[in-house]
């Protein structure tokens, strides 16, 4: 299993599981099947668009291990990348070109000449290696800044919203905006936590969100509008 050789026992206790969504192709129509619970995940069209803004930034040399084991590169040393968004077709999936484009038709599953960028989400808070990076470039307060209402687009909050909804506290779409959907969930979780309900995702709330002992269900109802 990847995630257990890629990983020490001590880095895959700092990966995060989030629900996964598989929208449908937006240019196609094909079908993206059911949302997942995920530790490791390939990217989607619009989070490869969002995380890396040109084409530039996506274009990828594969490692070595990749090239022994089938991937094509070009005579730059780029490679095709594989995306969990589905194609054209239901047997294909979307993909990154060698120059960095990327294909929503993309190509058959059953081409073996193509990359994979596995991604994560990580909880730099908790001790480890992961985590003497974190404290070595950041602040106690960089390292979780406080998130509340009126953020939008935000990688943090989409973060977070992924960590509620898969706790069982935020059941809207994910959209990296802070709006009352999040408010509510944040106060539902500081209610069951016993923190100060405040709806605003401070560091201590977020401390305890990523942690081990953070409380799951969502089963205490805070109305709407408070």
């Amino acid at each position: 299993m990847f995630l257990n050789k890629a990983f020490s026992s001590e880095e895959r206790s700092k990966i995060i599981r989030v629900k996964i969504s598989n929208p449908d192709n937006a240019h196609y129509g094909t079908e993206g099947g059911r949302d997942t619970d995920d530790q490791i995940f390939l990217l989607s069209i619009d989070e490869a668009e969002k995380y890396f803004a040109t084409g530039d930034a996506r274009k990828t040399e594969p490692t070595a291990y990749a090239r022994s084991n089938g991937v094509w590169t070009n005579d730059n040393g780029y490679c095709w990348w594989w995306l969990r968004s589905p194609g054209d077709l239901q047997h294909s999936a979307a993909d990154i070109y060698i120059g960095g484009d990327v294909s929503n038709g993309g190509n058959s599953v059953i081409r073996d000449d193509h990359a994979v960028r596995p991604a994560l989400w990580i909880n730099l808070e908790s001790d480890g290696p992961w985590a003497e990076i974190s404290k070595a470039t950041l602040s106690p307060e960089e390292t979780y800044k406080t998130l509340s209402r009126g953020m939008r687009n935000s990688k943090e909050v989409e973060a977070l919203q992924k960590r509620l909804q898969w706790l069982g506290w935020f059941n809207s779409e994910i959209d990296a905006d802070y709006g009352q959907d999040t408010v509510t969930a944040i106060k539902k979780f500081q209610q069951a936590a016993g923190l100060e309900v405040t709806g605003i995702a401070d560091p201590q709330t977020q401390a305890l969100l990523y942690s081990d002992n953070a409380p799951m269900d969502g089963s205490e109802a805070i109305p709407e509008g408070d």
